[in-house]
């Protein structure tokens, strides 16, 4: 689907030259949010199991600790 994939930028003065895109989903993608949420329903469950008591937010993770030694620490988890 994604293979030999190319696209421009459309900016006030015109347009890109074509580039390739390597990496990632097409922007608009109707598979994009489908996969975003597979994968962050996989890593929510890992991370309250290491984590408990963290906050999440659509895609931000709020870790909360009283030091920056504690954050650092689940930072490292």
């Amino acid at each position: 689907m994604y293979e030999g994939v190319t696209t421009s930028v459309r900016i006030p003065g015109g347009e890109t030259k074509d580039f390739p895109i390597g990496i990632g989903l097409h922007q608009g993608s109707t598979l994009s949010p489908y996969l975003f949420n597979l994968v962050l329903d996989v890593l929510i469950k890992d991370i309250h199991k290491i984590i408990p008591n963290c906050m999440l937010f659509a895609d931000d993770i709020v870790l909360v600790e009283e030091s920056r030694e504690g954050i650092n620490s689940k930072l490292e988890l």
